[in-house]
């Protein structure tokens, strides 16, 4: 079973540093393997000088992906895009009640399935709404 998690930063070796994340390191423990996206790669000595924000050791496999918690908030480096959510929750909200799924469909499709990696989905939402997000 394999966890993906979220973080803020970790080393080329699997060393995570969460500004937040109790959950992530209860699914971490429970996986056989963990894949975690970050925001930023470190340095190794970036982790070393604060060990005891270290939240998982040896993850398997770390990948960049900036704004790879989007529409969600990723602490420290930007807010949780209410506008898209507020869409999809409208969205799937009237599906539920009319049993009219094709609109749900049709965003999922459009937000998810159709851009073809990760670049793509950021250019899909726009670069002024991305960084309207960002925490000063």
């Amino acid at each position: 079973d394999i966890a993906i998690l979220h973080a803020d930063r970790a080393d080329a070796y699997g060393n995570v540093q969460h500004i937040h994340g109790w959950g992530d390191r209860a699914h971490y423990r429970a996986a056989d393997k963990t894949i975690v996206q970050v925001e930023k790669i470190v340095a190794n000595e970036d982790i070393r000088r604060d060990p005891s924000r270290t939240s998982i050791i040896g993850a398997d496999a770390i990948v960049r992906a900036p704004f790879g918690a989007h529409p969600f908030a990723s602490m420290g480096h930007y807010l949780e895009d209410r506008e898209f959510i507020g869409e999809y929750v409208s969205t799937a909200g009237q599906a539920h009640k009319t049993g009219e799924i094709a609109p749900l469909d049709r965003f999922v499709k459009e937000k998810f399935a159709s851009p073809g990696n990760h670049v793509e989905y950021l250019e899909s939402i726009g670069l002024r709404r991305l960084l309207s997000l960002h925490e000063y």
